[in-house]
């Protein structure tokens, strides 16, 4: 379940105030977003950081970041942590671990 709420009720009100604070910790369980954090499809680049999010486009765009990151000097680590796949097991029917 995602809830959406209107910004310009939030930036009415300045950063810090109860008002702001009372209307994100009412909507902070029900935010349906991921952030790029997808355990069940854990290896592909996120389409929505892509200029076209269908096809090979966001794979394509992601490998040219990286390659032009380390021209640079800067290296990217892709951190997965394995134990939080969806699943439990390869017999389970979320896993995707062997599949």
């Amino acid at each position: 379940l995602t809830i959406l709420i209107d910004t310009s009720v939030l930036e009415s009100f300045p950063p810090d105030s109860d008002q702001q604070q009372a209307l994100i910790t009412a909507i902070q369980n029900f935010d349906g977003y991921n952030w790029g954090y997808n355990p069940v499809l854990w290896g592909v680049p996120k389409g929505s950081y892509a200029s076209n999010p269908n096809g090979p486009n966001r794979a394509i765009e992601f490998r040219k970041m990286v390659q032009a990151l380390n021209h640079t000097g800067l290296r990217v680590v892709l951190d997965t942590v394995y134990n939080h796949l969806q699943g439990s097991g390869p017999s389970d029917e979320h896993s995707v671990l062997d599949k």
